[in-house]
This record gives structure tokens, sequence and C-alpha cells, in this order.
């Protein structure tokens, strides 16, 4: 979902979002449904409680987000990931400038522009980041 530019009151459909996320973990074998607790805090608790693997995951820790973005920076970089043609996911990839600080590089919005959303690359670098970890150690489902 994503919400239309210029409509500051669409919101995520909760409910089509919750039967989503519930249908996928029946489907298949999840190790871990990562979502921004900001955002999602209660659906995440209902999910956890009914035995959903959660990982919550606030974006906007840099503690998370540095290394996350340098992971995913030299996974595109050595091609061992690409992207598939998904328009949206790469709107949102041009959307991101690079924010640099004493913490080290992460991914921001463009202040100046109000329709750029990177919500798509954000969570490309988390799920990455999470793929990640699961590949390395199997049977890890939190960090």
């Amino acid at each position: 979902w994503e919400r239309p530019v210029y409509d500051d009151t669409w919101r995520v459909p909760y409910e089509e979002l919750d039967v989503a996320v519930r249908t996928a973990c029946a489907m298949y074998k999840v190790a871990q449904v990562g979502a921004d607790p900001f955002f999602l805090g209660q659906l995440l608790q209902q999910w956890e409680y009914d035995g959903l693997p959660i990982l919550e995951i606030p974006t906007n820790s840099t503690t998370r987000s540095v290394p996350a973005t340098k992971r995913f920076f030299d996974a595109v970089m050595e091609t061992r990931i690409k992207q598939d043609g998904n328009p949206v996911l790469r709107r949102h990839i041009a959307n991101c400038v690079p924010k640099v600080d004493a913490r080290g590089l992460r991914i921001a919005r463009d202040r100046n522009n109000p329709t750029a959303f990177i919500d798509g690359a954000v969570a490309a670098v988390f799920v990455h980041d999470m793929a990640s970890k699961v590949a390395q150690e199997p049977g890890l489902w939190m960090y």
C-alpha cells in the first residue's frame, strides 16, 4: 500500500494488512515479520500474542539503519542483489538522499520534496538486513 500523493487523510488499511501477513505466515515458513512499532505497535503486539515471529524494527534507529544501509549498499554494488524492475521500489530508491553524520551513512527522504516517498527503499534495506542475518544463522529469529 502506498499513500496517494497529496492525500493526507489516507491511512494504511490495517485489516487488509492483518489478513495479508497472517495469510503469508500460514502459506510460508516465515522466519520473521519485521515492522516499525511506531506505526504498527498494537498490531505487532497482537501478532506476537498469536504466535507470529515478530521483529520490531524502529526504522529511525541509527544503530540499526547505518549498518543495514552499508550491507544493502555492498550487496547492490557486488550484484548479490538486484532490482526486479518493480516501479514503486525503483521510484522509492530514486527518492532517497544520503544522510551522513558522525553516526554514519543512511538513506533519508528529501524534505524539500513532499511526494518523495522512500518507504519501499527503507523496507528493502531492512528486509535485506533481516534475510542476511537469517541466512547466516538459520536458527536466528531475533537480533
